[in-house]
Formats: C-alpha cells, sequence, structure tokens
C-alpha cells in the first residue's frame, strides 16, 4: 500500500530540498529542527525516512533522534517540543484563519489523519497556503472534508502591472513569438529570482525558499498584464522581499521582450499588497510538482 508523504502545495521534488510538513511533524515531536544547512546534509534516504516517520499515529521519537544525528550537532537546535492538536476541539487560531473562507466541522475534523490535523494546525499564520492546502485534502477520493465552494483567497501578496499597447500583447500571447513561450520564460525567470533571495539580500541570507507561486493575468477592460506572487520561507511564513522579487522579475523580462516591439511599454504598480488571487493557475512549472510516496 502507497502511502503519501509529501502534499502538492509544498512543490517538492523526490530529493526533498526542504522537509515537508510531515518531517517537521516528526522534528517538532522529537523537540530538534535542522537549520537549512543541516537537512541539506543529510541524505535523500534520511529525509524521507523523516517524513515517513511523520505519517505515524504515534511517532517513534528515538528512532527521529537517531535519523536527525546524521546532520551533526552544529545544525540541530533544540525546540519545545509540539504535540498534535486535540481531535475532540478544532484550534481556535484555525477557525480564526479559516474566517469565512470555509467551515470545518467537529466532525470532519477528527477524522483526519494526524498528519493533515498538525499541516492545517501549523498553516494558521499563512492563510495562502492554508487555503491552499484545504483544497487539496478536500479533493482527495477518501477525504473526510466536504468539498464545498470556496471564496477566492485574498490578503498579503506582491504585486506588479505591465503596460503594453494592444498590438505588442497580442504578439506576447501569440504562438508564433518565442514559440508560445513567452509569459512560461517570464515566469521562470521570477521563480528562480524568488529561489535565490537569499543570496541577493543580506537579511535574508539565512532564509530558504519554500513554495513558490507566481502566475498572471490580462485584464479585460484595460489590458494591463498583471503579476501577482506568493512566496513563503522553508518553514511557511509568508516571504514578502521573495514574492516581490518574483513579480518583478516577471514584469522585466516580459519587457525585455517586448522592448523592440513596444517601446512605450513600462512597468508599473510594483508593491506588497493586501488583495485577492486574480490570475490564473499556470499548468507549466520550471520543475515538476507531485505526490511522492514511500511504503509505509
Amino acid at each position: 500500500m502507497k502511502t503519501r508523504f509529501s502534499y502538492a502545495f509544498e512543490e517538492l521534488t523526490q530529493e526533498l530540498n526542504r522537509p515537508p510538513k510531515a518531517a517537521m511533524r516528526a522534528m517538532f515531536s522529537a523537540g530538534i529542527m535542522l537549520s537549512p544547512k543541516g537537512w541539506q546534509a543529510l541524505s535523500v534516504d534520511t529525509r524521507q525516512a523523516l517524513a515517513v516517520a511523520g505519517l505515524h499515529e504515534s511517532i517513534n521519537e528515538s528512532m527521529v533522534r537517531q535519523l536527525l544525528n546524521e546532520a551533526g550537532p552544529s545544525h540541530m537546535k533544540m525546540v519545545p517540543r509540539i504535540q498534535d492538536p486535540s481531535r475532540r476541539e478544532l484550534p481556535k487560531g484555525l477557525l480564526a484563519a479559516l474566517g469565512l473562507m470555509r467551515t470545518v466541522t467537529v466532525e470532519e475534523w477528527d477524522a483526519l489523519s494526524p498528519l493533515d490535523r498538525f499541516v492545517l494546525d501549523s498553516l494558521t499564520h499563512n492563510t495562502r497556503l492554508l487555503w491552499r492546502a484545504v483544497e487539496e485534502i478536500s479533493r482527495r477520493p477518501d477525504s473526510p472534508l466536504r468539498r464545498m465552494p470556496t471564496k477566492p483567497w485574498s490578503g498579503a501578496l506582491a504585486r506588479c502591472e505591465v503596460f503594453v499597447r494592444p498590438e505588442a500583447r497580442q504578439l506576447l500571447l501569440s504562438s508564433k513569438f518565442l514559440g508560445g513561450r513567452a509569459t512560461l520564460l517570464a515566469r521562470a525567470a521570477g521563480v528562480r529570482a524568488a529561489r535565490r533571495a537569499g543570496r541577493f539580500f543580506d537579511l535574508q541570507a539565512e532564509v530558504a525558499t519554500g513554495p513558490t507561486e507566481l502566475d498572471w493575468s490580462i485584464a479585460r477592460t484595460t489590458g494591463v498584464m498583471l503579476w501577482q506572487a506568493h512566496v513563503s520561507t522553508w518553514d511557511a511564513e509568508f516571504f514578502p522581499a521573495a514574492s516581490l522579487l518574483a513579480v518583478s522579475t516577471a514584469a522585466v523580462a516580459v519587457f525585455d521582450m517586448i522592448k523592440e516591439v513596444d517601446p512605450h511599454a513600462s512597468i508599473t504598480g510594483a508593491g506588497i499588497a493586501e488583495e485577492s488571487w486574480k490570475v490564473g493557475t499556470s499548468e507549466d512549472r520550471e520543475e515538476a510538482t507531485a505526490l511522492y510516496r514511500a511504503g509505509a
């Protein structure tokens, strides 16, 4: 029987270049957290073993500590042990974070797996990832969460607008221009920049980039291309610098592509804003994201 140990919203490859939520649950249960460099020091087999350890109802803390020893003491930090939230009562923080997004009943909460409850409770400070996690869990065929209409997410994100003339915009979206890959190339540039944010900003040198959402849409009335991004750190905090870097880089990439055709093209409105997610969902990704499975 195959068991999932990575969620799609985490955007992880099979090598688990950062700890999935399952591994985070295992480490918090043992009271030990690794630094980003410490996680990178682990072998892929050990990373996957830690993820699998976080799946079980009861975590073998002794085994988790033994696996973490591979990273060495210099990369290990003792942290308060975090117990799983009660299955009998929904955490108040989770209810507040869900807000008008949707409802979760006590019966649904009780029927979730320990890992699902841990994940939802741990994302109350990042409602974008919480929104994605709820959507993903509710879409499973055997999910106890009811499928129900979910209101569009709204919250802190980065945004940037690109103004181009109609004929240039038509060319930009044409299959004849750059093989029809113009927006894909712009998005890839923005994602790469976001993932390297720690190298560009001294104050963020120790911060590792986590899930990276970046997409675009064209306003029907004005024809303006809007880029929005929500980038998180590896421990699921909103990462404003990386988010703004993502949208700005994507916008500059579009400008660079179209400047010869439209010398009047311009970039404006770059910043962090509280607004709804208005852009589409790209099916193409610079790196494949999938659910990786391990036997349990």
